[in-house]
């Protein structure tokens, strides 16, 4: 509302200021991801780069031949490192453009779940900016240039994302609705093949957010007989939250019962002994 009293020079500024920070954003981050992947590296990202070359050479997404520290890399780095070796033999340059196309799809899936959440495009702008800007030296070094965790992020935006579709009755019973679907489930497994995280900072959470949003409403409209949770939209949230999570911990599964078969890895999570 507040918006629509603006003058038009000054609506013209309220929507070309977010747009100016996020552009300028975009240029410090090329510049300074430029300058950190040619100056800045030690042991861990050194050895996703060895990984990842040595992928390339194979043409293999993953290594039996490779002693895989913290966890197994399935939907990580090595899916965009790999290529980039292909492309280029100075590894400053395999660092430095997978990082921009790692922030790309960061900022990428980030747009998408605000804009499946309702937010406006200039706060999707605002917003963008930050996540572009180190603002910590943990958060810059660790994902921005050296892209750690960054994959994980990603599929965590994606994943309520998707599932946020779905709060939309026209979701519910579509072509559309059913793609969302499988793309969901689809995510949901993949990002179990890379161990429990997945279960633990995205899943478990979405779906107790669908169980406390619905004592919230009935709290909210003092309801006493019949619970909002038995309602139609709100079983098939809670029905896509926890097909979401079966899918999660098949690839969970999958993870812990079949890799280590093939690949050498040992995780906290896990226990896994390979020796």
């Amino acid at each position: 509302m507040k918006s629509n009293l603006l003058s038009p020079p000054s609506r013209l500024r309220a929507n070309l200021l977010p747009k100016l920070l996020f552009l300028f954003s975009a240029i410090l981050s090329i510049v300074t991801t430029y300058y950190v992947t040619g100056h800045i590296l030690d042991s861990d990202a050194s050895s996703e780069l060895v990984l990842a070359k040595q992928l390339a050479e194979t043409g293999k997404i993953l290594s039996s031949d490779w002693y895989y520290s913290t966890e197994l890399r399935v939907v990580n780095t090595q899916l965009v490192y790999a290529p980039m070796f292909l492309l280029f033999h100075d590894w400053h340059l395999v660092r430095f453009f997978s990082a921009l196309v790692m922030q790309a799809v960061y900022i990428l899936s980030y747009g998408f779940l605000l804009h499946q959440s309702g937010f406006s495009r200039n706060s999707f702008y605002g917003s963008a900016s930050l996540l572009l800007l180190p603002v910590s030296v943990t958060y810059g070094r660790i994902v921005l240039y050296h892209c750690y965790y960054m994959p994980h992020i990603i599929i965590s935006f994606l994943l309520v994302g998707l599932f946020l579709g779905f709060a939309s009755k026209k979701q519910l019973f579509s072509v559309k609705g059913g793609l969302r679907l499988f793309c969901l489930l689809a995510l949901a497994f993949l990002g179990g093949l890379g161990g429990i995280r997945q279960l633990m900072i995205t899943h478990a959470p979405m779906l107790l957010a669908v169980l406390l949003a619905c004592i919230a409403e009935d709290f909210h409209n003092g309801k006493t007989d019949t619970p909002s949770l038995l309602s139609r939209q709100k079983l098939i949230l809670l029905a896509v939250a926890l097909l979401s999570l079966a899918a999660a911990f098949l690839g969970y599964k999958v993870y812990t019962g079949v890799f280590p078969r093939y690949y050498n890895f040992s995780s906290g999570y896990t226990n896994t002994d390979l020796g």
